[in-house]
Order: C-alpha cells, then sequence, then structure tokens
C-alpha cells in the first residue's frame, strides 16, 4: 500500500497562500480550518490511546520511560499513541462529523486497495509536529513501536496544504521550545524527534531542541527558526549523531546558515551516540557538558577538508592539496575569524602559516567580486597580522613542492610523477 500525496500549491511560506490555488467554490477557507480542527481532534484521540488501560498503550508508555522521556514531557509535547488496528482514527474523526475529502486532504487517512479509507499511522508512537508559532498542530512524526523489515522505523505526514517539511522544524512551536526560547535559550539542531526532546529536557531550559522533520536543513527550516529567535544574538548549535551520516548532515548546515549570516556552534558526542542515546545511558548532566563545550562549526568544515587528504599528507601532493581545500573555506571567512584558521591548519597539514596565509589570500582575490576589490589589501594586511603572530610551523608548502618524490612504493601516488 502506497502513501497518497496531496499536492499543495507552493505561492510563499504561509500555509495560508495556498488559498489562491484553490477555486472559492470549494471552500478553500473552511477545507483549511476542517484540517486543523482534525489535527486538533487526531492529537486528542492518540493522547487518549497513549493513555488508555490497555497492552499497547503500557507497552507504549515503558519505550518512552525506557528513553528518558519523563511524564512531564509527554505531557507537554502531546505524544500519543497510534492503535494498531486499520481504521480507529478514521471511525473516530468520521464520527465528529469529518468527510473523506477531509481525512484525506489533512493526510490521517489513506485508501486502501478496496478503496475503503484506513488510518496512515498505526502502531506507533505519535509526535505532533507545531507551526511555528504553536498556535496548531499541521503534522506528525510516527515511530513505530515494533519496527522490523518491513515497518519504517519513522512515518512522517505527506505533503499537504497544512504540512511542509522543508519549511516545519520539529519541536518549534511546542511549549517547551516556545518556553525556552523566550527566556533566552540557544536553538540546538539534532536529527531526530525525540534528540529534540532529550536536549530542551536535559538542559532545564538553556537549551531548545529542533529537528528537522525526515530532510536536510533548508532556508524555509532556518527561516523559520529565525521567526522565533534572533539568530544572530544566540548561535545556533548543531547536534547530529556521533557516526558518518550525522557528521555529514552536520557538515551540510554550515552553507546555508552562514549564507544569512549565522555562525553555528557543533558539539562532539561519543562515538555511536545521539543527543537521546547519552542522556539515556549517562544523564543529562552528561548531555549538557557536551553542549556547553560546542566548538565553531566552521572547525568542522575545515578539517573535513584536510581529511579528505588524510592518506596522502606524507606527500607534498597531498600537503598542497589540503592546504588549498581548507583556504577556499577560510578566504569566505571575516578577518577576525581567520587566524585559528589559518593555525590550526598549519599544524594539522605539516606547514607554516605564511604558507597557508598565501592560499587564503588567493582564493579570497579569486572569489571577490570586482565591486569590493578595494577592501582586499584591508584583507591582506589584517592576514598578514594574523599570520605575524603565530608560531612558525612545519615545512612550508612551497618547499614542500621543491622537496623530491617519496620511494614508488611509499604511496599510491609514487608512479604518476
Amino acid at each position: 500500500m502506497t502513501d497518497p500525496q496531496p499536492t499543495a500549491a507552493r505561492q510563499g511560506d504561509d500555509p495560508a497562500d495556498n488559498l489562491a490555488s484553490l477555486a472559492p467554490s470549494h471552500g478553500a477557507l473552511e477545507h483549511l480550518t476542517a484540517l486543523r480542527r482534525a489535527h486538533a481532534d487526531a492529537t486528542s484521540f492518540y493522547i487518549g490511546c497513549l493513555h488508555a488501560p490497555t497492552l499497547a498503550a503500557a507497552t507504549a508508555r515503558e519505550v518512552l520511560a525506557h528513553r528518558g522521556v519523563s511524564a512531564d514531557a509527554v505531557a507537554a509535547y502531546q505524544l500519543g499513541l497510534a492503535p494498531s488496528s486499520w481504521t480507529a482514527l478514521v471511525d473516530h474523526l468520521r464520527g465528529r462529523g469529518y468527510d473523506q475529502a477531509q481525512l484525506l486532504g489533512a493526510g490521517l487517512a489513506l485508501r486502501s486497495r478496496r478503496g475503503t479509507l484506513v488510518d496512515r499511522f498505526r502502531d506507533r508512537l505519535m509526535i505532533p509536529v507545531h507551526q511555528p508559532d504553536g498556535r496548531h498542530v499541521v503534522g506528525f512524526l510516527g515511530r513505530a513501536l515494533h519496527p522490523d523489515d518491513r515497518t519504517p522505523k519513522y512515518l512522517n505526514s505527506p505533503e499537504t496544504a497544512l504540512y511542509r517539511k522543508s519549511d516545519l522544524l520539529y519541536g518549534l512551536g511546542a511549549v517547551p521550545v516556545l518556553s525556552a526560547l523566550a527566556a533566552g535559550a540557544r536553538p540546538v539542531l539534532v536529527e531526530g524527534a525525540f534528540d529534540a526532546v532529550a536536549v530542551t529536557c536535559a538542559s532545564r531550559g538553556r537549551y531548545a531542541g529542533v529537528a528537522p522533520s525526515g530532510t536536510a536543513l533548508t532556508d524555509g527550516h532556518i527561516a523559520a527558526l529565525a521567526s522565533a529567535v534572533r539568530l544572530s544574538q544566540r548561535e545556533v548549535v548543531v547536534t547530529f549523531d556521533a557516526d558518518a551520516a550525522g557528521r555529514a548532515g552536520a557538515l551540510r548546515c554550515f552553507a546555508p546558515l552562514r549564507a544569512r549570516g549565522y555562525w553555528p556552534t557543533a558539539t562532539r558526542l561519543p562515538e555511536g551516540e545521539d543527543p537521546a542515546s547519552l542522556m539515556q545511558t549517562s544523564g543529562a548532566a552528561a548531555l549538557l557538558e557536551k553542549l556547553d563545550a560546542a566548538q565553531p562549526l566552521v572547525d568542522l568544515v575545515v578539517d573535513d577538508r584536510i581529511a579528505d587528504f588524510a592518506e596522502t599528507l606524507q606527500w607534498a601532493e597531498g600537503r598542497v592539496g589540503a592546504t588549498r581545500s581548507a583556504a577556499a573555506v577560510i578566504a569566505g571567512l571575516p578577518p577576525e575569524r581567520v587566524g585559528p584558521q589559518i593555525a590550526r591548519v598549519a599544524a594539522a597539514v605539516g606547514v607554516d602559516v605564511g604558507s597557508v596565509l598565501e592560499e587564503v589570500l588567493a582564493c579570497a582575490g579569486a572569489s571577490t567580486p570586482a565591486e569590493h576589490e578595494a577592501d582586499q589589501p584591508r584583507l591582506a594586511v589584517g592576514l598578514w597580522r594574523t599570520a605575524l603572530e603565530q608560531p612558525a610551523r612545519r615545512l612550508p608548502v612551497s618547499a614542500a613542492l621543491s622537496r623530491k618524490a617519496p620511494p614508488p612504493l611509499a604511496g599510491p601516488h609514487a608512479h604518476q610523477r
């Protein structure tokens, strides 16, 4: 059975913009209002199911407790349970007067092979997604209670007139997050919904966890976050899972955040951990300690550029390649942030700071628009001052270029001279 994908014309960031694409005779405004009411009623239904005296509800509560989600957090985030029966929610909502078009349009039901309506979410912990101001639930994330090879662990609401996952961050709009942000909390981007809950709960209001809903960070996500907090005054902390995929995801956050002028930091978690698992195994204090120790995300971006050449740094070409690749990132930074990165690259690659500086200036000159060429002397002076303040490092790139190649068996590039 495949999920239907209701389409909604995209004309702006507010779902109400879709009204222009719907014929007035269809009652577009009334339809959107009905979809919001359906989500509110579904949320109440799922909450009721979680607290019902059933074996499934008891299992769901045990799963939440095992993951360190307190009863207070369950209530504050409006977590619930979708029963395993095929039509529990459909029957409930039909009893409240919703018609077939509204159930399908809300993404709460889908059509079976026989043409009947069945619940989209079954046998899942239900996590509501709010619009950024918190006024309405607009979609759901469902986590399987018993995931297996045939059942996806997470299932999102489909795209609807209310729900566009590229514009919505899970957690943003939930009462604990809105309260924390209003009190000065720093926003933390995480991968999963339970990671977001863990961050907010562990920090007791110092940090507010939010998560993209099954997609990479987008400009829409950043705009939604910026509508809730002044990101120029509070650095965004990126805390993705400590595995290869999580690291890659964290690195991808840098460019869109920098494009808007923000300077994100990043948390280094123990290998194989995510915020929720770290809180579960080591406690809230351990997670808070990692959040407090966040470092500039640009450090990870530069390190990743160098890591591409890790197996060839013993050769001149590897050192030159790593330096130039890292310099391309550093050249886009403001002068006051360049010095530490130059020193880091020089130490990691094994060249002197002057050689790294030469590459940075070359990249900065190549990427500077003509109208900003007048700023180049100021940039150069600032960078040279930075270089002079750094201690001398090891082999300069210019010297590395003139060195003889290592013996033929020393590496993969020995026969390409």
